[in-house]
């Protein structure tokens, strides 16, 4: 018979946290490279007009 523990330490705790931040963390920053790009888009086509 197995320790019921074992059961419970199948997913690491701190190691899910850390995926989560670092995936938050890849969309945040891919959120600003679109917002800025927006922005260059945005001040290109002003200058165009």
């Amino acid at each position: 018979m197995f320790n019921q523990n074992q059961i419970y330490n199948i997913f690491n705790q701190q190691q899910i946290q850390a995926q989560l931040q670092q995936m938050q963390q890849q969309y945040h920053n891919q959120q600003l490279a679109f917002s800025e790009c927006c922005a260059v888009l945005g001040k290109h086509m002003q200058r165009q007009m």
